[in-house]
């Protein structure tokens, strides 16, 4: 099923705001580098899942709670930035895609070396 514009919208809005958010305010409260790799939305736009990456050497565990420990003050940002009815309840995910990237060139890299 396909996601009306609006969710899409606030989906891709949501996810420059946190993404902004991150940048100015945890800013070296990280031990990795913090993206948003996705946002999804539900259609009611009362929720959404936030996906995480997290790059560098640090303990990503770690990481998110640094920011699931600053949800209030995001939540804060993003009713004052978006203008909707309901305010979005923000909920955190690891995105392992970016750590499945990185094992699937590992694997190929020692293929082509063992060959």
């Amino acid at each position: 099923m396909d996601k009306s514009r609006r969710v899409q919208r606030v989906e891709k809005e949501l996810q420059m705001i946190i993404s902004q958010f991150l940048v100015q305010k945890l800013r070296g409260l990280t031990d990795n580098i913090v993206t948003v790799s996705r946002v999804m939305v539900n259609k009611d736009l009362r929720s959404a899942r936030v996906f995480l990456g997290f790059i560098g050497g640090g303990d990503s565990a770690e990481d998110l709670k640094t920011v699931e420990g600053h949800v209030v003050d995001l939540q804060h940002e993003v009713s004052r930035q978006l203008p909707m009815k309901f305010c979005p309840k923000l909920k955190f995910s690891m995105d392992q895609s970016a750590d499945h990237v990185l094992k699937v060139e590992r694997l190929l890299h020692e293929v082509s070396v063992n060959h």
